[in-house]
């Protein structure tokens, strides 16, 4: 994932996902919404001049496309290598039947759509809110890394990658047959390390105030691996649950992992895990007393 990109947080309400990407403007926010009119539509605004003003770039209607089977499993990276991002999501046909559709810029202002992979046994429930985008292994193109939760504490990560068909392939990259995909209440990926490759940034809810950070980066084209890089004993990690985000905040070449902690009463905090040399440390960057932080949950990218 490429720091050209403004990791910027939007809020709003009947969105289905929102994300910041590089696509014919230099910067420009991309969100799915369903109104009720019985339409779909994809909107874009330039982040350079936020005005509120939105253009439509693809619209269907709810009887042929529905949003609510693509929430919390929409990433947009530059998948193909062309330089400008397209948009990917998992959509779910139900009885474990998930396809990709590759939203791409048609070169006139619009996106067209494409199914660029599809399985008949691959639960798209089981991956909701546990899907990122980023460039692992430093080829310049992005992949999509989504952690499938099989049930009793069996978790496995799998990795698709575009190719010149402009079809997905996926491949299971990591498991555990200890780690429970529903204590995953979080997960981003960026450079956290300035290497430039990407790497993701877990958050992981032990219960009783205890909350672990895990790494994952790619250690060869089919394998990565995952290691505890921070916890904590007084965190308690369904606060933050769908309220994670990264980028390089700072502009040190480096991406920071922020996460909105709920305190409840409408108090919120905004707490920066910081990599140093592969040690993170904490410190609390904002805090509102009267922000419902409930209002974003699952609505920051």
């Amino acid at each position: 994932m490429k720091i050209k990109k403004l990791k910027s947080l939007f809020f709003t309400v009947g969105v289905v996902f929102i994300s910041s990407v590089f696509l014919t403007n230099p910067v420009e926010a991309k969100a799915y919404y369903a109104g009720g009119d019985n339409n779909v539509t994809l909107h874009s605004w330039n982040v350079n001049n936020f005005n509120g003003t939105s253009q439509n770039l693809w619209a269907r209607t709810t009887s042929s496309y529905l949003p609510k089977n693509i929430e919390g499993r929409t990433v947009a990276g530059d998948f193909n290598g062309d330089g400008k991002d397209e948009i990917a999501a998992f959509y779910d046909y139900s009885n474990a039947h998930t396809a990709i559709h590759l939203f791409m810029p048609d070169g006139s202002g619009n996106m067209t759509s494409k199914t660029a992979w599809d399985a008949p046994s691959f639960a798209a429930s089981a991956i909701q809110y546990k899907v990122v985008a980023g460039d692992f292994d430093g080829d310049g193109k992005d992949e999509i890394a989504t952690f499938y939760d099989y049930g009793n504490l069996k978790t496995a990560l799998f990795l698709f990658k575009l190719d010149s068909n402009g079809q997905f392939s996926g491949s299971e990259v990591w498991q555990s047959p200890t780690f429970s995909g529903s204590c995953i209440v979080g997960v981003t990926a960026g450079d956290f390390n300035g290497d430039g490759k990407d790497e993701i940034s877990l958050i992981y809810d032990y219960g009783n105030n205890h909350t672990g950070m895990f790494e994952f980066k790619q250690a060869s084209s089919n394998k990565f691996t995952g290691r505890l890089a921070w916890e904590s004993n007084s965190c308690d990690g369904s606060r933050v649950k769908n309220k994670v985000v990264s980028g390089d905040y700072d502009g040190n070449k480096k991406a920071e992992i922020v996460m909105f902690y709920d305190y409840g009463n409408a108090k919120t905090s905004a707490w920066t895990l910081i990599n140093n040399n592969d040690t993170y440390s904490t410190k609390e960057s904002w805090v509102a007393p009267s922000f419902d932080a409930n209002a974003i949950t699952g609505r920051v990218a």
